[in-house]
């Protein structure tokens, strides 16, 4: 849809008034960080950042630099974020009171008396302990459980149930950093293209198009470019596309489970089943 109006927008058409701010509406949205938060403005305040030999870094490429940090930024916060999350939920799973005698008063008796728990017994027990029952919850617990076709020991469930959580926060947090990594991505190679982007002056001399103080094809703009322009682009530009295609390669048979679903449905979502990996085609072009 964003793609849609992006094109229709960058025509050149005198369209509507309705449509025009439709589509300026659009703009703004995709551009919330750039219209909320400058660089420039942060940096100005910041002062000027120094390398290792004393000299001021073009402005540039501390600008580049922050934005290739940003997806590191992103995978790390997230993992960290529902590492913890999923480490407090286990230690409160931890702590409940499985006396049997307990679930007989929370109308779990026919559990307590079969001495094993079976798949219609998970939404119950679940809402016996107070924690979420939705339906995504309560069939990643049948799934890891192995509940589908026999039942288990109660005794054994606790494990399981403890088991299934870790599994469901870390689809959650696969899902936030494919998210995040999806919104990021067009900055961060748009960004790493300046690098690359030199225009002529009155001189002979080529200058970076986002610095015109910075001179291209120096021995300090070659360093840059194959340390940080090329390594960028391998790791990134092409990188992110080629994980995301190779994950759902290797996933293509089970893109219908729901443990699948939860993680990488954002990346083919409204696409045909054999077409799964068009949104890494998308991301490269």
């Amino acid at each position: 849809w964003g793609q849609t109006l992006a094109v229709f927008s960058s025509l050149g058409i005198g369209w509507p008034q309705p449509i025009s701010l439709v589509f300026f509406t659009q703009e703004v949205i995709f551009n919330a960080g750039s219209n909320v938060v400058s660089l420039d403005c942060i940096f100005n305040h910041m002062g000027v950042a120094l390398d290792e030999s004393g000299e001021a870094l073009p402005r540039a490429m501390v600008k580049v630099m922050f934005w290739l940090s940003l997806p590191i930024a992103v995978v790390s916060g997230s993992a960290l974020f529902w590492m913890f999350v999923s480490w407090r939920r286990v230690r409160k799973i931890a702590k409940y009171n499985w006396d049997y005698d307990y679930y007989c008063d929370m109308g779990l008796l026919s559990v307590v008396k079969r001495g094993t728990v079976e798949a219609h017994d998970v939404k119950a027990i679940l809402l016996c302990l107070g924690l979420n029952h939705h339906d995504v919850r309560v069939e990643e617990v049948i799934r890891v459980a192995g509940l589908k076709n026999k039942g288990i020991r109660y005794e054994k469930f606790q494990q399981q149930l403890i088991k299934a959580t870790k599994s469901i926060y870390r689809g959650q947090a696969i899902l936030t950093i494919v998210v995040l990594l999806f919104i990021v991505y067009p900055t961060v190679v748009t960004e790493t293209l300046t690098l690359f982007k030199c225009v002529p002056l009155d001189t002979d001399a080529l200058y970076l198009e986002i610095d015109l103080d910075f001179q291209c094809f120096t021995d300090k703009h070659i360093l840059w470019i194959v340390f940080l322009g090329l390594p960028a682009l391998f790791f990134y530009a092409v990188g992110i596309p080629a994980i995301a295609m190779n994950t759902l390669r290797r996933h293509r048979k089970e893109l219908h489970k729901s443990n699948i679903r939860n993680r990488y449905n954002f990346l083919y979502d409204g696409y045909r089943n054999h077409c799964y990996w068009w949104e890494g085609v998308v991301l490269l072009r």
